[in-house]
């Protein structure tokens, strides 16, 4: 209930204007090694009431005397949030008590909600990545799997946690869960993002970055492909009638592994991307993923000997069905497909969506100049497309094959 100063029922000798200061570790828990939480009290005739500020460091982080954060890598940038937070405070109830109005102590604990100096790491992680318009719905379930992880561990919750040996810690924890290099990677590349936004928007010194010192363990990535004659047996599978899905995630398959294409972007095979013309069937569309533009003339992938390109035949087979984009589809219920495929070709090696497109780079990467292969695969950095020069293992025991030793 607001008091109203001119009531009849206050009592003489009460302090009107509220006082604020910072408290460090009011309940005695911090170590040397565990950091203690900083609280904003509430002071008005004898009664107190405590905010959490969402802040912790180290005791040798905190001066008593001064009640303020030192020896902290962003101490410049938290003390700076906490005086804010108690002018505000300070502020609104002077301005209350000129009104008449002296404002219960209780309404200082939900006082600072919403302010986004209040906001801790876990907070900011989660909001920005649900309200990014520009994430995908999959982009968003990465980040929503990397902050469920972070939420766990429990040591990275407040900007003040963001410290190598924390970060290290986090990289043990998911090691012990048993997670891939991969998955581990990409959950670091999470947390980094956030990292470099929050030192945009100032909440992080830029020269006290976590990631600074720390390496991440980088396994190199085994990609597989198939081999020539696996592709042959791919390409001669014959399917009943009733098994139409499945000649149809074949033919995608083999589509992509004429040229590249990522999944993403088979999903967008129409009458927008194919173009029938004179001098062969030209392949058009902005890569999902990144954005990058590819155009190609179809007719100079994988050539036949006589007629179309093994492409071209597959933009002839579906010409009738494209107005209805025909390659669109989920991608689970496609590799599962691709799945079923490999048993009827009897093929040892995994089929997936990404087993074709590193087929066709690992065949291509011997025959046009790199920064054509990267050009063509939608690659960003040529880094990536440096991967498949590290992958000729097959091509090189069928070349060894073919040799007469005799």
């Amino acid at each position: 209930m607001i008091i109203h100063i001119c009531d009849t029922n206050v009592i003489p000798f009460i302090m009107a204007i509220a006082k604020f200061k910072l408290v460090f570790d009011r309940k005695k828990e911090s170590t040397l090694s565990k950091p203690g939480l900083i609280q904003i009290e509430v002071y008005r005739n004898r009664l107190r009431k405590y905010l959490s500020t969402g802040l912790k460091v180290l005791p040798n982080q905190w001066d008593f005397k001064r009640s303020e954060i030192v020896k902290h890598p962003n101490a410049v940038q938290l003390n700076s949030a906490l005086r804010k937070n108690l002018d505000r405070m300070q502020r609104h109830d002077a301005e209350q008590y000129e009104k008449g109005i002296i404002v219960p102590l209780e309404f200082y604990l939900t006082f600072l909600k919403g302010s986004s100096d209040n906001q801790t790491f876990l907070e900011f992680f989660r909001n920005e990545f649900e309200s990014n318009p520009n994430y995908r719905p999959n982009t968003k379930k990465n980040f929503n799997s990397a902050h469920g992880h972070l939420v766990k561990f429990g040591k990275l919750k407040y900007f003040s946690d963001l410290t190598y040996t924390n970060i290290q810690g986090f990289d043990r924890y998911l090691i012990a869960l048993g997670l891939k290099d991969v998955t581990i990677q990409k959950y670091h590349k999470n947390i980094k993002t956030m990292i470099a936004e929050a030192t945009r928007r100032g909440l992080i010194d830029k020269n006290e970055n976590p990631y600074e010192n720390f390496k991440m363990k980088v396994q190199p990535t085994k990609i597989q492909c198939l081999y020539r004659s696996d592709i042959e047996v791919i390409e001669k599978l014959k399917f009943k009638p009733n098994q139409i899905g499945l000649e149809k995630a074949r033919d995608m398959f083999l589509f992509s592994v004429y040229t590249g294409a990522r999944f993403s972007d088979l999903c967008q095979v129409s009458n927008k991307t194919i173009f029938f013309q004179p001098e062969g069937i030209h392949l058009e569309y902005v890569s999902v993923k990144t954005s990058t533009e590819f155009k190609a003339n179809l007719a100079l992938f994988f050539k036949n000997l006589k007629g179309k390109s093994k492409p071209e035949e597959l933009a002839l087979k579906y010409k009738d069905l494209l107005q209805f984009s025909p390659f669109k589809c989920s991608l689970q219920p496609y590799n599962r497909k691709l799945k079923t495929i490999a048993k009827l070709a009897n093929i040892r090696t995994k089929l997936t969506s990404h087993i074709a497109r590193h087929t066709f780079a690992t065949y291509m990467v011997s025959k046009i100049p790199l920064t054509i292969l990267q050009k063509i695969m939608g690659h960003k950095s040529s880094k990536t497309t440096e991967q498949y020069l590290h992958i000729n293992e097959q091509m090189m025991k069928e070349a060894l094959d073919k040799v007469d030793w005799n």
